[in-house]
Parts: C-alpha cells; sequence; structure tokens
C-alpha cells in the first residue's frame, strides 16, 4: 500500500478533495503528493500519531518514507523505519555538509539552502548519502522506494513518497537537461516545469512497473495527491483555489469503474480508509474526523460527509456540495460548479439576506462549533 495518512486537523494544510474516475483509477489535477507544516500558534499537537499507528498495522519494517520531510523530529519518531529524504542543513548528521546548494541567489528563499534535484542533499535511514552533479533526487527516493517495495514484496508494505518534484526551483529533468551549467543555474518555470512534471509521471511509472514485475500491481493500493496543486495562486490562504487537491486511487481489480464522482471527500478520510483496505479496525478509542470511503470506491452503499474543513493559521473554510465560506469571510453560491481556477462560475452572497442564504451561513457556524479555532481576544 502506497498512501498517504494524514487525519484530526492536525496540519494547517488539511485539505478537502473531490475526484474525477476514469476505469480503475480515480483522476484530478496536478499529482504530487503531500507534505504538512506546523506553524500556527493554535494547532492541535499529537501530528505523528496516525502515522506511527497507521504503520504499526502493516508489521515491524513495512513502512517506509521517501522524498520531503517538513515535520518536527525524524521520521522513526513517526513509525517509518526505512527512509530516504532531501536533508536541509539541520537534518545532516553531525560533522557533515553536503557542498550542493539549490542557488547562490542571495534574493532568493532557498539561497545556499542544500539541493534536492542536481547534486541532492540525501539521507537514507539516518546516514549522509555521497551524491554527484549527475545524481537526480527524484531518481534516489525512487529508486529506494522501488528497492524496498521489491525486496517487502511479500509482505504487508506502506510506503509514504512525499515528492520534491514539482516544487521549484525548476531545473531541467534527466530527459531534458543539456550542460551541466544548466543543473544549477536559473530557475526557469516557463521552460521546466513542464518537463518536472513529465518527470514525476514518469517515477510512477517506474513504481507501478516495479509492482506489476513483481506480481503485487493488483494487491497494492497507490493513493496520490497533492499539497497546493495551484502555482501559489492559492497557497497560504484558506481558499478553495489553494485547498482543493487531486486525488487518485489507483488498485486495479478492486474498484469499481464509476465514470465522474462528485461526492465530498477530504483528508481526514484518508486514514480510516488505509484500515478499512488493508482489513483492519480502528481502535475503539482512538478519536478521528474521518470515514473510510472504500465503499465508494467500491459502488457500494456509502453515507457522504455533509461538508469539508480546511484551515490556515488563523482563517477557517467550510465546503459543502453548494455553498463555499472561505477564510476571509466571503460566502458564495457555487450552484454545481467545481471551478479550480477562479470564482467566475460562483455567485458571491457574503452580504445577501434571502432566507436560503441566511441558513446556510447558520449551517456553517454551527459546522465550525467544535472545530479549531483562533485564540478569542478578551
Amino acid at each position: 500500500m502506497i498512501p498517504i495518512p494524514l487525519n484530526h486537523y492536525n496540519f494547517n494544510n488539511y485539505k478537502g478533495l473531490e475526484y474525477e474516475k476514469n476505469g480503475d483509477l480515480l483522476i484530478f489535477l496536478e499529482p504530487k503528493l503531500l507534505d504538512g507544516y506546523i506553524e500556527s500558534n493554535w494547532l492541535p499537537t499529537g501530528t505523528g500519531k496516525n502515522f506511527s499507528l497507521t504503520a504499526r498495522f502493516y508489521g515491524p519494517q513495512g513502512d517506509l518514507l521517501a522524498g520531503k520531510w517538513q515535520l518536527p523530529g525524524l521520521p522513526p519518531e513517526y513509525g517509518f523505519e526505512h527512509w530516504s529524504l532531501w536533508a536541509y542543513k539541520s537534518m545532516l548528521p553531525d560533522g557533515v555538509d553536503h557542498p550542493g546548494v539549490e542557488t547562490l541567489d542571495s534574493t532568493k528563499y532557498n539561497f545556499k539552502k542544500p539541493a534536492r534535484f542536481w547534486y541532492p542533499s540525501i539521507i537514507q535511514n539516518g546516514e549522509y548519502v555521497s551524491t554527484t552533479v549527475n545524481d537526480y533526487g527524484p531518481d534516489v527516493h525512487t529508486d529506494f522506494l522501488i528497492d524496498f517495495m521489491t525486496r517487502k514484496s511479500d509482505q504487508p508494505f506502506l510506503a509514504y513518497y512525499p515528492m520534491v518534484l514539482t516544487h521549484d526551483p525548476f531545473f531541467p529533468s534527466p530527459v531534458t537537461v543539456q550542460s551541466d551549467m544548466e543543473k544549477f543555474g536559473a530557475s526557469d518555470q516557463d521552460r521546466n516545469f513542464k518537463a518536472n512534471v513529465e518527470y514525476m509521471d514518469l517515477c510512477l511509472g517506474r513504481i507501478l512497473d516495479a509492482l506489476k514485475e513483481a506480481g503485487e500491481l493488483e494487491n497494492t493500493a497507490v493513493i496520490v495527491t497533492a499539497d497546493n496543486g495551484t502555482l501559489r495562486r492559492g497557497k497560504g490562504a484558506a481558499k478553495e483555489i489553494g485547498v482543493r487537491e487531486p486525488l487518485i486511487v489507483y488498485w486495479p481489480g478492486n474498484i469499481e469503474d464509476q465514470g465522474v464522482k462528485r461526492e465530498l471527500i477530504d483528508f481526514s478520510d484518508i486514514f480510516p480508509t488505509l484500515l478499512d483496505m488493508a482489513g483492519v479496525s480502528m481502535p475503539d478509542d482512538y478519536v478521528h474526523d474521518g470515514r473510510s470511503f472504500l465503499p465508494l470506491l467500491k459502488n457500494e452503499s456509502y453515507v457522504e460527509r455533509e461538508y469539508i474543513f480546511s484551515y490556515l493559521d488563523t482563517r477557517r473554510l467550510v465546503r459543502d456540495r453548494r455553498w463555499l465560506m472561505e477564510g476571509d469571510g466571503r460566502f458564495f453560491d457555487c450552484g454545481e460548479n467545481r471551478n479550480p481556477r477562479g470564482y467566475n462560475e460562483y455567485q458571491e452572497v457574503t452580504h445577501s439576506d434571502d432566507p436560503e442564504v441566511v441558513e446556510a451561513k447558520k449551517r456553517f457556524m454551527d459546522y465550525l462549533e467544535d472545530k479549531p479555532a483562533p485564540p478569542r481576544k478578551n
């Protein structure tokens, strides 16, 4: 199983999802795996709980993490025994200084940050991995993951792969690079973003090919989603264009071909879905907010959630099938539209006194009663 286990409103980029179905593959937009941050001073604690709980169900040494990591502490604290990560300076072993950097432009946020792509800064299971200018970070992590899956193909396993692609800086991929100078020049989104997306797809294809070769493709559920899918237009804001993300579920032979689906799904639903897929019961005393959507994937009886909830810092967002309340307080009648690019198909009704709007606003405020909130001012 290759999932993304998040739950219980513990991350400030907790997301709501919907998806579209094509054959055995649930398709949405940009498939980049999720990472989480803890930056707000009013977020709940306990972020590692679901990682550890999920990994435990797959047996000892049956869990892996590869790619990008931006949570407090290191992977073993979250139940991961095997890991290959792009390493910040603070993550490198004592006395180790990685020479490759992302940029030497002092005006950039990633000035002298250890490189994630070419000449990558990598640690695997706590050990620094020596790389060269010809090594490409996504290949190193994908190789690590495939090696793990191949060795564990006869055992249950959990693999979490938050890719470094397709985040900036935007450099050529191994398919498009023409010189070493291009590997460390200026980030060029217009020229290289398409190549980065295509190479991400190539990495995912390699993983699926490895599962097929091992005879485990129909025995492995692959879930792909994203943390931010709007190229900064909505990142860092409690807006639908920032929190509405792709969701791909690939499990050939196990999920039904149903065409386009419009049920509301959010990230708290992934954790119980993983347990359901593994045939494991949720502990009776474990408090959680999600519901398994495996019955929906199998075209069985399924009760859809009434709404999805997201928040960032001190702002909260609520969405149901028709209505949207964003973090800045604006209220929209979305009708049947699910527009990921803007709001031209939504009707803003923030100041409307129409009874239907008033009732929807009240219902949304009721939803928020038991959700995390910024401290009240005296």
